[in-house]
């Protein structure tokens, strides 16, 4: 990839070392050769530095590999998560995990970057609230109507949080106010004094472009930009999301682009409306009722299941076994989904007030096996390692918690097996 095609989020290899860009700007001083100023960080020792790459220069992307983890809990070792397509267990440390660490919670979702084998990020869910750091005259009365507080960084900085939809309409109100674009040449600490922003500290030269766009925007900069900000036309927002700990980004349109977009949303819209035989401006409230209709089928599936489960149990603690003084209970049951395993455990848990249970189920594609520890044993039998162990035989893996965890894998053939080999590993 050459230098000049660098963007924010992208993996870079500098001297065989993995690096995340965190800032990219282009410049071209005077007669000098064009150049791309980068701030990276390494993800291999977390240390964070900026350099220079010629325009013309080459570098390699680093291979990264995405896949989805759901979150166990976290101790002091770091945070546990299995893979939910394997059930593989790992454990995320501290560099991987980042300042994600508080909004991680027990069965979320997360997308996990590996590099060579091992984890090097995270990505959470879908969010939408942008962090804006330095705000001009322009951004602070647009936050004033934002309905987030504003917060303080550890350096006494205040920032103000803003939702996607904000950032997008204090843009376009930029753009409507078509403010011309001055360009001044300064020195260094004249143009940082009257506010332009510098995002590479001590990289400049003593004179310095400063590119004001009215009061909305003042910052060193050498690109080329348009004349004024009314010539951009719309900007419309299409995707925002985590690159890296503690930043967000987002990607946008403008003009004809921006244009061609918000047409073909509307089309969605009215095929969406076509097909739920109502109004486009109606939409949302059709919706609305067929989500909450849902919701009421879903209760009385789930109370329809709870009385053919509570059968069900009964039936399965006339084959509870005693091995080695310790109640044990390990059958297929017909249940697929996970939450609805867990839930019949916990019922068969509470009867046996005392005891291990293993359940087993399969959809036609993989097994998913469940295990409950009662609170009286788990300091000699582990639910996470139980379900771990077995997971091999079915080809998969997978862990949790002392007292309840789910494994799986994709052999179906032998679930028996493994729902057999409980009572030899007890």
């Amino acid at each position: 990839m050459k230098a000049t095609d660098i963007r924010r989020g992208h993996v870079i290899l500098i001297d065989g070392q993995p690096c995340r860009v965190m800032e990219f700007t282009h410049r071209t001083p005077g007669n000098l050769r064009a150049f791309v100023q980068v701030r990276l960080r390494n993800l291999v020792t977390g240390n964070t530095f900026d350099t220079r790459l010629s325009a013309t220069d080459f570098v390699d992307v680093a291979p990264l590999e995405t896949k989805e983890f759901q979150v166990l809990y976290r101790d002091q070792s770091g945070v546990h998560v299995m893979d939910t397509n394997s059930y593989d267990q790992h454990t995320l440390d501290d560099q991987a995990v980042g300042d994600h660490a508080d909004w991680l919670q027990p069965e979320m979702h997360i997308q996990v970057e590996w590099l060579n084998g091992r984890p090097v990020g995270i990505e959470l869910p879908a969010v939408v609230e942008l962090t804006v750091v330095q705000t001009s005259p322009v951004m602070r009365s647009a936050t004033k109507t934002a309905s987030t507080k504003p917060a303080k960084l550890s350096n006494g900085v205040t920032v103000q949080v803003l939702r996607a939809g904000d950032a997008g309409a204090m843009v376009n109100q930029a753009i409507l106010a078509n403010y011309p674009l001055v360009v001044r040449w300064l020195a260094r600490e004249e143009a940082v004094a009257s506010g332009a922003m510098a995002l590479f500290g001590e990289k400049y030269g003593d004179l310095v472009r400063v590119v004001s766009v009215g009061e909305f925007s003042k910052e060193l900069c050498g690109g080329t930009h348009t004349g004024r900000s009314g010539d951009i036309g719309i900007f419309k927002i299409i995707s925002e999301g985590g690159v890296a700990a503690g930043i967000r980004r987002i990607e946008a349109v403008t003009g004809e682009a921006a244009y061609k977009h918000l047409l073909s949303l509307q089309d969605y819209i009215q095929e969406a409306s076509s097909i739920l035989k109502t109004r486009p401006d109606n939409l949302l409230d059709r919706i609305s009722k067929m989500l909450q209709r849902e919701k009421e089928l879903e209760k009385t599936v789930s109370s329809l299941q709870g009385k053919l489960a509570g059968g069900e149990i009964e039936a399965l603690l006339n084959s509870v076994k005693e091995i080695k003084g310790v109640k044990v209970l390990s059958a297929r049951v017909d249940v697929s989904d996970p939450k609805g395993m867990k839930d019949m455990a916990d019922m068969l848990k509470e009867r046996l007030i005392s005891g291990i249970i293993v359940l087993g189920s399969s959809d036609g594609s993989k097994s998913t096996l469940t295990a409950a520890v009662s609170g009286d044993l788990t300091k000699n039998y582990h639910a996470g390692n139980i379900v771990k162990e077995l997971a091999k035989i079915v080809g998969g893996g997978g862990g949790g918690r002392p007292d309840m965890a789910q494994a799986g894998g994709p052999d179906i053939s032998k679930l028996d097996e493994a729902l057999n080999k409980v009572f030899e590993i007890i």
